[in-house]
């Protein structure tokens, strides 16, 4: 179960926007607690959730479910300081996460984290996505930034729009 009023995996504080992928994974970007949630509805089993312990916090955490949202735990990994704003999936294992101080990719459903070698430079990332062909796009304050190598290394764009991007979607 998830949404209400909270600071634990699945409550929400300012919920600012939702977005649905293909896969029917929904993603909530909770203003208010600082990070964005994945929830699958109900097809896929794996679920993985990003964020701050608290708005505020220095250390970005991950939770995984593996029964559909029933029951949540930490999973270590996700190393770093910083905030996380985005993650998405390409519906085939990989999952990357975006956001200001981490970025970085998981193989493994959320269980363990690898931080980017090449992060995107200059401001927050606070949205990613994917084409689920191996390209990953991330948006921020400053810009938008790609990846052709699942996450591992990232470009700025060049010809990126101006100004605050919160949100970036591909279908």
């Amino acid at each position: 179960q998830w949404g209400g009023l909270g600071d634990g995996p699945g409550e929400f504080r300012e919920p600012a926007r939702v977005d649905v992928d293909d896969e029917g994974v929904v993603y909530v970007t909770d203003m208010g607690n600082q990070r964005v949630e994945a929830f699958s509805w109900p097809a896929a089993d794996r679920w993985v959730a990003v964020g701050t312990e608290v708005p505020g916090a220095t250390q970005p955490r991950a939770w995984q479910s593996t029964d559909r949202g029933a029951n949540w735990a930490e999973v270590p990994g996700l190393s770093g300081a910083g905030s996380v704003y985005g993650v998405a999936t390409d519906g085939r294992g990989r999952w990357v996460a975006a956001g200001d101080g981490f970025t970085g990719w998981s193989t493994d459903g959320g269980s363990t984290w690898t931080a980017a070698t090449t992060p995107p430079a200059g401001s927050a990332p606070l949205s990613v996505a994917t084409d689920g062909r191996g390209r990953w796009v991330a948006v921020g304050n400053s810009g938008a930034w790609y990846s052709r190598d699942g996450g591992a290394t990232w470009r700025t764009a060049t010809d990126a729009p101006d100004g605050f991007a919160r949100a970036v979607a591909t279908d």
